[in-house]
This record gives C-alpha cells, structure tokens and sequence, in this order.
C-alpha cells in the first residue's frame, strides 16, 4: 500500500479486502509503505515470510504503475488494486471512472436538462481525464455540445 489507509475512501476499500479474506478464512496484514522504494520491497519480503498467500499491491490514486521486479518474481498471486501496469501482467481491479462520468450526465439528460456543469478533480489524475471522458461521451450521444465553460477543475 502506497498511502491509501490515509483516504477515507481507501478505508473502504481495505475493509472490503478484510471481509473478503475472513470469509476465506485467512487474515487481511497490510503494509503502507508511502511509496518508498526502499521500504516496499522490505515490507513485501516480510510478508512474503510470514507465509502469506497472495498479496494485493494498492495506491490511493486510480493510475498505471511501473510494478517493482521482484513482483513479476513472487511465486504467490499478486492482484493490483487502484492500479494496473501497462503489460496487463496482473489481475488489477479499478473503478470504472469514465462509466461514471457517463451515467451521472446521462442521468441528468433523461431528466431533461441540456446545460450540465461538471466539477473534475486535479487535471493530472487519471480518475478525473476519465470521468471528464464520460461526461463528454453521454454530452455527444445526446447530441449536446460540450462547453469547456461548465467544466471547473476542482482540487478534491
């Protein structure tokens, strides 16, 4: 884990993970590693020690990762959650943002309105060029053009 215990969104996401391994009957360890690239491999090492039977590999921002070496080396499955790599070499579970960014819009459009403002999050994350993604597909198959007027960057 990067630094997503520090969300209180992620917090749902860890419970999720907690729940699901208890039905299992195993137990959910975590390791927030903040990103350090001299900690991660360390927690991931002890982990590994302890006998764990999987690892999930997280981050707070919905985004692509360059997944560390020694990950493509485990000899248990490694399951991405938050993230994916740009070879699709693992399992990787990630919200559907543009699906999100459409439906809300086309919500609004079978309510009748036609002017639909929308806030984004940071230009730089990938979670927000989705949703803004979806936004504008559900504005063009309703034929309405897009107005770069009522889109405003927000900072969440």
């Amino acid at each position: 884990v990067d630094q997503l215990a520090t969300s209180p969104e992620a917090v749902v996401a860890i419970e999720g993970a907690r729940q699901a391994s208890w039905n299992a009957g195993n137990v959910l360890l975590v390791a927030q590693t903040m990103g350090d690239e001299v900690m991660e491999p360390r927690a991931i090492v002890a982990l590994t020690k302890r006998g764990i039977s999987a690892l999930i590999y997280m981050t707070i921002f919905t985004r692509e990762v360059v997944a560390p070496d020694y990950l493509y080396g485990l000899d248990i499955p490694v399951i991405l959650l938050n993230c994916y790599t740009a070879d699709y070499a693992f399992p990787a579970v990630v919200p559907s943002e543009i699906a999100g960014g459409q439906s809300s819009t086309r919500h609004l459009i079978s309510h009748g309105h036609r002017r639909i403002a929308t806030i984004t999050g940071e230009p730089w994350m990938q979670a927000a060029q989705d949703r803004l993604k979806g936004y504008r597909r559900a504005l063009a198959t309703a034929d309405i053009p897009f107005d770069p007027d009522l889109v405003v960057e927000g900072d969440w």
